[in-house]
């Protein structure tokens, strides 16, 4: 059982408070920054732009068939989640032709149509930080928190960082393809540690995924929290950037 309360919690202001924490890993997609729509509604702006004709209820439903069977490709569960820099854009590419297919977008097999989306989510147009995201990162900052962003994501993320104003926080800016290795792997985590410098339990790890960014992460020895905006706080979990920041008493 990996409880909240092993290493450096108290008790205070009615929520648990982490002392001995000296550095908070944040993951990236649905933790620092959310999509503006959703990804099918996305697809369908792009290709409208370019004047190809699209659905898009249809892509919307393809984005969910398609996703619910590519999820275990996509994190590489048959290799042990292992991962490089050029399987993360070939899965990536691999995943948009499959839902213009499941579509069924006669040009959904067209190299330039599949690269043109997959450019476009290296840019924030599509994409918004988290209300409290920027407040809580500098007031982390200025405390002397180690703040770093790690994405099981490709390395599109740091564009999008960058141009919504979120790297100035940032000591280091991390993905699955620079470490090798995609969470759930104790390695992803392992990795980030010594690439800091830190021992784990010094290191908070926030996340949206609780098996990816919650569980795993508690396996390998960090603390971590569940970043549920549309959830119930609780000590496994902030409804906002707000309670991460009592928690860590900024």
């Amino acid at each position: 059982m990996y409880g909240m309360g092993s290493v450096g919690i108290r008790k205070g202001r009615g929520m648990a408070q982490y002392s001995d924490v000296t550095a908070v890993v944040l993951d990236i997609d649905g933790t620092l920054c959310s999509l503006t729509h959703g990804v099918g509604s996305i697809y369908h702006r792009l290709l409208r732009a370019q004047g190809l004709e699209s659905d898009r209820i249809a892509l919307e439903a393809a984005v969910r068939h398609v996703w619910s069977a590519f999820r275990d490709t996509y994190l590489n569960v048959a290799e042990g989640y292992r991962t490089t820099h050029e399987r993360e854009r070939e899965v990536w590419c691999e995943f948009v032709q499959r839902v213009c297919e499941a579509a069924n977008l006669p040009y959904g097999g067209d190299p330039s149509v599949v690269a043109s989306i997959y450019s476009a989510f290296a840019s924030r147009a599509y994409r918004r930080v988290e209300a409290g995201a920027t407040e809580f990162l500098r007031q982390a900052q200025e405390r002397g928190l180690t703040l770093v962003a790690a994405s099981n994501n490709d390395s599109r993320s740091k564009v999008t960082l960058n141009e919504l104003g979120l790297d100035p926080y940032l000591s280091d800016i991390v993905f699955a393809g620079d470490l090798g290795w995609k969470k759930p792997s104790p390695k992803f985590y392992a990795t980030i540690a010594k690439r800091m410098g830190m021992a784990p339990s010094k290191i908070l790890h926030v996340g949206n995924d609780r098996e990816l960014d919650v569980d795993a992460a508690r396996r390998a020895g960090f603390e971590a929290v569940l970043y549920a905006p549309q959830g119930q706080s609780s000590e496994s979990a902030v409804s906002s950037f707000t309670e991460l920041g009592v928690l860590l008493g900024l």
